[in-house]
């Protein structure tokens, strides 16, 4: 970031690096936009695209538009299943912080989100994640 082109102008270099390891810089001028990510069409208000619910859930997390709840009962920021069941269906909750694999857990950080048709959306999937119908 803080290099020179030959002639001692301040360039805008990045770092390059492949899944392999190997790594090069390149000036601002060599590189080609293909696309914009989420976070550009975020902020500037475009159709924004995501694998599965999950990388969503990351996505939104990420930026600060859900938080950890705690557990009332607890003060802690892990929730039982029957609980975080229990506060899914209830709405106080939205989804969980996450797991690969929501069979397979027992405790789990429980989020709630802010905008009000992901937080259905993602309450209605982590539901049904957990067997149970809406």
């Amino acid at each position: 970031m803080h290099k020179h082109h030959d002639d001692g102008s301040p360039g805008s270099f990045y770092t390059v690096q492949c899944k392999e390891g190997f790594k090069t810089s390149v000036k601002e001028s060599q590189i080609k936009l293909i696309e914009r990510g989420n976070v550009w069409k975020y902020y500037n208000n475009q159709p924004l695209s995501f694998i599965n619910l999950r990388e969503e859930i990351d996505f939104f997390y990420s930026l600060g538009q859900a938080r950890l709840v705690l557990n009332p009962r607890t003060s802690y920021d892990l929730w039982p299943r029957a609980e975080v069941i229990s506060a899914l269906k209830k709405g106080t909750v939205h989804g969980v912080l996450t797991p690969k694999n929501l069979l397979s857990q027992d405790f789990f950080s429980v989020l709630r989100f802010k905008d009000e048709t992901l937080r259905q959306r993602i309450a209605q999937a982590t539901l049904a994640d957990f067997n149970i119908s809406a």
